[in-house]
């Protein structure tokens, strides 16, 4: 799995904003979004995410955890196990992701 921050645009069948998407080549398990807020870690789980998979409802809570420093943190599963985590932040009016592999 390989879960990257995408900002789509809307049209007449779907609605834009802020969505992460699986681009990679096999499912993610056990995902969980992080953000910060008034010095607490916040964490939520995220259903799994199947091999071109996208969750769009997060578009309110991506925009908040970005308006903050420390940005957002998602955290995830392959199928063998190994894990892994994409850490986003704002710098300079743009997006900055970085990937980990744990």
């Amino acid at each position: 799995p390989f879960l990257a921050l995408a900002m789509r645009e809307g049209d007449v069948n779907a609605q834009g904003g802020w969505t992460v998407e699986n681009q990679g080549f096999g499912p993610a398990l056990n995902i969980t979004f992080s953000d910060y807020r008034e010095g607490r870690r916040l964490v939520r789980p995220i259903p799994p995410l199947g091999i071109g998979g996208k969750r769009t409802n997060l578009h309110n809570e991506i925009a908040n955890a970005l308006a903050q420093a420390e940005g957002f943190e998602i955290e995830y599963e392959s199928v063998s196990g190994k894990r892994y985590r994409t850490a986003v932040v704002m710098e300079n009016g743009r997006t900055q992701t970085r990937f980990h592999k744990a």
